[in-house]
């Protein structure tokens, strides 16, 4: 007889042990005003830091946040409060914020500055709020109930992973949207 064990992945690496393997990819959804961000803040902080999330230990390294929904002063505010809360000053953490610039999915021009940046920063966990923020506009022909957002999500997601295969990415998502 099979037990839960027989069907658990093997996996080698952990972004967080036994919950965010590195080189994948995950989402946190919920309805709005359920704490999305906050919780993607106090994750962020706790792998730049190598503090366990609730826990469980993480691979400490930088992390990258890309944030089309969240003001900035208001980011910030949540990063340098769990960043005091851990002993830490925010500016000490390798935690690198792109706010509001226009990140689109499916844009190759967004997606190659979004490449070089990686490049640069070297990320170990890319945080990414929200999805609806990011949906590509009408100048590309689609709607936000195109059925063709997935396989563009999906794709711009495995690209990103296949220039950094030791990182793992977090996208937040509405889940009470029609989308």
């Amino acid at each position: 007889m099979k037990t839960l064990a027989d069907f658990q992945p093997e996996v080698s690496d952990w972004l967080i042990d036994d919950w965010f393997p590195l080189g994948h990819r995950g989402m946190v959804t919920a309805p709005e005003g359920a704490f999305k961000t906050i919780l993607g803040c106090w994750i962020s902080v706790c792998i730049a830091s190598g503090t366990p999330v609730f826990g469980h230990e993480v691979t400490q390294g930088p992390v990258l946040i890309i944030d089309e929904e969240t003001p900035q002063s208001s980011l910030d505010t949540h990063l340098v409060r769990f960043s005091k809360g851990l002993g830490y000053k925010l500016e000490d953490l390798p935690i690198y914020r792109v706010v509001m610039t226009g990140f689109r999915f499916g844009r190759k021009t967004e997606m190659d500055k979004l490449l070089k940046m990686i490049e640069a920063v070297n990320p170990i966990f890319i945080r990414m709020d929200s999805m609806l923020s990011m949906l590509p506009s009408g100048r590309q022909s689609l709607s936000e109930n195109d059925c063709h957002l997935g396989e563009i999500i999906r794709d711009d997601l495995i690209t990103i992973l296949n220039n950094r295969p030791k990182c793992s990415i977090m996208l937040s998502a509405h889940s009470k949207k029609f989308v």
